[in-house]
């Protein structure tokens, strides 16, 4: 082992990727995460014991991709001599040291706080609270959370908890005692199902790419530290329908009833000093689709598989740390087995980028960002998707490229040009990565207004709900990684803008954040799609039209209002009134404002004048009272939008045949119409203005009703427009839109 003032880590591409730890890596569920940490951009430090399953797998896996393996042991001493660390990992503990009694805690968790809190790490603590088939927690994980208390409390860490529970697939250690992994073992081995009792206990088996994805959003996703997060499945089975499952998957099996008694859960109250978070997460695997993939990886391994495992013998030398030349040796090995081909194809590419342009493929590939953004911000989300993707695949393949170059062509002990442009090149492609999910997420906003607008659509809304907030997540992940390696090495900013035309006014940290800020208030409104659309119980809202050309403190003068009526998540009802008829049913009379009587001669206050607070909210709950007490009618929010609204409405739709009138109203004229149509035998009660202005909105429902895809990504660009200038305002009764 080397000496400790020696930086344990400094291979090449190291200091400009976020290095990722984890602790108990040998496992499915370590193998699994460290295969997505790779994915994800991350230099991974490995840490096992010799006697866990899997080691040679990571082995493997290391002489291909930025990852080091070395023994539990030496933890403490790897870490101190590890000048950054973005994530740290820790999880369950091994079959094999379960089986020994060993404290997961004794030894990691003494120095989380002299070296962990030293180093800003993100931190997740997977917690297993799988009982075992006594129905009892491992005493283990009782005993790591509570260690995990102390350096929480005085070191403010900023870590977060996922539980995890019955988690079953490929990889997964048959030699586990809780009763999900034993049913599984025995089919696997063609021996008798046990069934506890009845066989009516449930269980929520978790497939592991559910487990490991919500373990990764709780370390990329805002707001987590503190929190503890359930990464375990909702879909419930009973132990006799479980083996009916399995028997429908893996052929006729045995079942044997056994008493046993029920497991119980992790007491609730030693978890009490952190708070309960929501991921948002839901698992995607269903347990049929899950079990098939499990035992078809145990179909296919050889029948030694099976066999209790023997000590896995590694050579110390192998698992530590390797020399510097040995590592050289091992990587040229493996690099000259791609073939001579490669090899020939890959020099041309780098004369390629030398003689022509020193840093040629960055700008080839970046150049394609800023156009995507722009059809982003356009509303174009379909070119702005494709744009995207076809450079995302260019980017992460040069990547790939540019590092195996850099580890034949490059000096051992330096950062060069093809690091510098590997990671550059990273960044371009986890940025068109969140545009392109950002783009595609955006497209899916068309498919929800199709079901909200038209009756017949067949679209699932919790359906594409959960595919929207998906892609947003991924794209908050992807914006994440970007900050991360810009915050390392902030140079690489500088690079970027230097080597790509138009990327200066696309890429910087100040816009990632406002970006990835957008991203997250889109994904939390996304939730509320359900609730605002009356799924579950009616919704009325009140549209209050004001006309921007008589000024009033919230945009306008009301002169017409109109009532949008959602049910089961589809709008039923779009009338426009006059505002003056519901003012003559007003019974008795409100004093006016002081404001109100002096400068525009008002004696009495009416639903017209409702808006003369420039708080909105204020004036729309004044709003909503003029209206029950005019009309009778109780609404659950107020939307305020003036004509500018639908003069950008009228842009992306095109213009409307009014055939009452006989008359075509389009962006232009809107406001010549409608100031014609307002003056023309126009009094208090006239019928005109609202004739006028519900032939004008009943024409545009229709139109937006037959629109296509593309009408409406451009109608929902022109809402988001109107919002962000607020031409748009918003007050909703229900507590979770307003927090909104």
């Amino acid at each position: 082992m080397p000496d400790d003032k020696e930086k344990v880590f400094q291979e090449k591409n190291l200091d400009n990727k976020p290095v990722a730890v984890v602790v108990n890596s040998a496992g499915m569920l370590g193998s699994y995460l460290v295969e997505l940490l790779l994915s994800q951009g991350s230099r991974v430090v490995s840490f096992v014991d010799l006697e866990e399953d899997g080691v040679d797998s990571l082995l493997k896996l290391r002489e291909e991709k930025p990852l080091s393996v070395f023994e539990k042991k030496h933890l403490e001493t790897v870490l101190e001599n590890q000048e950054k660390i973005s994530y740290f990992f820790y999880l369950p503990e091994s079959v094999e040291n379960l089986r020994k009694k060993k404290f997961p805690g004794s030894v990691e968790i003494g120095f989380l706080k002299k070296i962990l809190a030293n180093k800003k790490a993100k931190i997740c603590f997977v917690l297993d609270i799988t009982p075992n088939s006594f129905g009892q927690i491992s005493e283990d994980s009782k005993k790591l959370f509570s260690s995990i208390r102390e350096p929480v409390e005085k070191e403010n860490l900023d870590l977060r908890i996922v539980e995890t529970k019955f988690i079953y697939g490929p990889r997964m250690n048959l030699e586990r005692q809780d009763v999900l992994t034993k049913m599984i073992s025995s089919a696997v081995y063609k021996e008798s199902v046990k069934v506890s009792g009845s066989g009516d206990l449930k269980l929520n088996p978790t497939f592991i790419s559910d487990v490991v994805y919500a373990i990764g959003k709780s370390i990329f996703s805002s707001s987590t530290s503190g929190k503890i997060f359930s990464a375990i499945s909702g879909e419930e089975v009973s132990l006799i329908n479980l083996t009916s499952k399995i028997r429908d998957i893996f052929g006729d099996v045995e079942v044997r009833f056994v008493s046993s008694s029920k497991p119980d859960d992790f007491p609730r109250e030693e978890r009490g000093m952190f708070e309960r978070g929501d991921l948002r997460w839901s698992a995607k695997v269903d347990l049929e689709t899950g079990l098939s993939q499990t035992f078809r990886y145990f179909n296919s391994k050889p029948k030694k598989v099976f066999n209790k495992p023997s000590a896995i013998v590694v050579d110390e030398n192998v698992v530590n740390r390797l020399p510097k030349k040995e590592q050289k040796q091992q990587k040229t090995k493996t690099k000259k087995k791609i073939g001579l081909l490669y090899w020939l194809v890959s020099l041309v590419l780098v004369f390629f980028i030398i003689g022509f342009s020193s840093f040629g493929v960055v700008y080839y590939s970046l150049v394609k960002i800023p156009k995507a953004f722009a059809f982003l911000q356009k509303g174009d989300f379909e070119k702005a998707t494709r744009q995207a993707k076809s450079s995302e695949k260019i980017l992460f393949f040069f990547e790939g490229v540019v590092v195996d170059l850099d580890s034949v062509f490059s000096p051992e002990e330096q950062t060069s040009v093809f690091d510098k442009t590997a990671t550059s090149l990273l960044i371009a492609g986890k940025a068109c990565q969140a545009l392109g999910k950002a783009g595609e997420a955006a497209e899916g906003f068309s498919l929800i207004s199709e079901k909200i607008l038209k009756p017949e659509s067949q679209v699932s809304l919790s359906h594409e709900i959960a595919k929207i907030k998906n892609l947003l997540d991924e794209a908050y992940i992807s914006l994440s990684e970007i900050e991360i390696l810009l915050e390392k090495d902030p140079s690489l900013l500088a690079f970027l803008q230097k080597n790509a035309s138009g990327i200066e006014e696309n890429l910087s940290l100040e816009k990632i954040a406002k970006l990835r800020s957008a991203i997250l208030q889109v994904s939390l409104g996304v939730d509320l799609i359900p609730v605002l659309t009356g799924v579950h119980s009616k919704k009325t809202y009140l549209v209050l039209l004001q006309n921007n050309m008589e000024l009033r403190p919230t945009g306008g003068f009301i002169g017409s209002y109109a009532l949008l009526v959602f049910d089961k998540g589809k709008l039923i009802d779009f009338e426009v009134e006059d505002v003056y008829e519901a003012d003559g049913q007003l019974k008795g009379h409100v004093e006016p404002p002081e404001e109100l009587r002096r400068y525009l001669g008002e004696a009495g206050w009416y639903l017209r004048d409702s808006n003369f607070d420039p708080s909105f909210p204020v004036s729309a709950v004044r709003a909503m009272w003029f209206l029950e007490k005019e009309t009778g009618r109780v609404v659950d929010g107020v939307v305020g939008v003036n004509l500018f609204v639908v003069q950008k409405i009228l842009e992306s739709l095109g213009p409307v045949e009014i055939t009452d009138y006989q008359e075509t109203v389009n962006a232009e004229n809107l406001f010549d119409k409608a100031e014609h149509h307002a003056e023309i035998d126009f009094f208090p009660g006239s019928k005109k203005k609202k004739n006028f202005l519900s032939s004008l909105s009943s024409s545009l429902f229709e139109k937006i009703k037959v629109s296509g895809k593309t009408e409406l990504l451009a109608l929902g660009s022109s809402v988001a427009s109107s919002l962000s200038s607020n031409d748009i305002m918003l007050y909703f009764d229900e507590q979770q839109v307003g927090d909104l």
